[in-house]
């Protein structure tokens, strides 16, 4: 029974964290969801229109994630930024309020927490996209601790 119990909070857990990413990356999700079933339509098969709809959705993020990490204009760092926690934030709005009619409350609390779900992912993905990363201007490496006792060269025991 708590193994059983255990194992569905994990699985739960699971399932969270992998909605939760669904939504950060809710517009290059769309992105490849959109490209590929255009291509399937067009006429290739479903191996090829899933191979497109991956490479555009990882192009998407890529590009998004370029600009925002190297960009020196803040303001085009912002745009690019709320141009990904847009789909995010409407996805975990509509995320939070379905799961939100599991526990029946009433109308308004299912509004305030769908409302409170739309901004935790918005401001997820919002950190996701426009996280410095090795290389840009903003991105800044965390320095090892510096051990003032052991790296004096009068501690050490050297003159």
């Amino acid at each position: 029974m708590i193994v059983s119990l255990l194992l569905t909070l994990l699985g739960l857990g699971i399932l969270a964290r992998l909605v939760t990413q669904l939504a950060i990356h809710a517009l290059p999700a769309a992105a490849g969801l959109w490209f590929g079933l255009a291509a399937y339509h067009a006429g290739a098969g479903v191996i090829a229109s899933l191979a497109v709809g991956v490479i555009v959705g990882a192009i998407v993020f890529a590009v998004g994630a370029t600009i925002a990490g190297t960009a020196r204009s803040r303001s085009l760092t912002i745009g690019v930024g709320v141009i990904f926690a847009s789909p995010a934030a409407l996805a975990g709005y509509h995320l939070a309020y379905r799961l939100s009619g599991i526990g029946a409350p009433a109308e308004g609390w299912r509004e305030v927490i769908a409302m409170v779900g739309a901004v935790m992912l918005g401001i997820a993905a919002w950190r996701s996209i426009s996280a410095p990363r090795p290389g840009s201007p903003g991105w800044m490496p965390v320095a090892p601790a510096h051990d003032t006792a052991t790296s004096h060269p009068d501690a050490a025991g050297n003159h």
